[in-house]
């Protein structure tokens, strides 16, 4: 390698002319849309999300298959090896309470991508503790808010699809999910 060319791209993607730049260089690294691997997952019949490629999870990281967990990057891709490592804590952490008989708090609320939010996971909770949502929006917005129904919101300058949204909910925050409730939805908005 001795160089790339770079330029200013159109909605399509398409290069725009006029706008190239020829840079030196003997290295590329690429950082590209990559997806979880799940070739185990399918073969155990966990049942995975269309749009991550990772399963579906609760706020434990357990899949529909009881007693099978997932974190980090088999669930969703990360931008942080620190959110990776913390997610495959938590699932391991679960799997040893499972092991053990230990009660888990089931998955009741389900997350709705709402407007411009491409998806969000765990994509079930409990309502019961605290949890830490992962999230991507599907473009590129400046000065929003990201809304989880009534519950939680968190404003944001900016907000990219490349860039992991994450939102910590406190378990009092969830108390004010109405009893009854199976679906919230997530929307990101232009501040009100």
């Amino acid at each position: 390698m001795e160089g790339v060319t770079i330029s200013r791209i159109d909605k399509t993607w398409a290069p725009i002319p006029g706008t190239e730049t020829n840079i030196d260089c003997d290295t590329l690294l690429l950082s590209v849309g990559l997806i979880p691997e799940n070739e185990l997952s399918q073969m155990a019949g966990v049942r995975l999300d269309p749009v991550t490629g990772g399963p579906f999870v609760d706020e434990n990281r357990q899949t529909n298959v009881p007693g099978i967990f997932a974190g980090g990057n088999v669930v969703q891709v990360h931008d942080f090896v620190d959110n990776v490592s913390w997610e495959a804590e938590l699932a391991g952490e679960a799997a040893a309470r499972f092991a053990k008989g230990e009660r888990m708090a089931e998955g009741q609320v389900s997350f709705k991508p709402g407007r411009n939010i491409r998806y969000v996971a765990p994509q079930k909770i409990s309502g019961e503790n605290d949890v830490t949502l992962y999230m991507r929006v599907r473009e590129p917005e400046e000065k929003v808010q990201v809304k989880v129904g009534d519950v939680a919101s968190k404003k944001f300058m900016g907000v990219k699809p490349s860039e992991m949204i994450k939102l910590d909910i406190s378990s009092d925050k969830l108390k004010k999910i109405k009893e009854g409730t199976t679906e919230i939805s997530v929307d990101c908005h232009g501040k009100e």
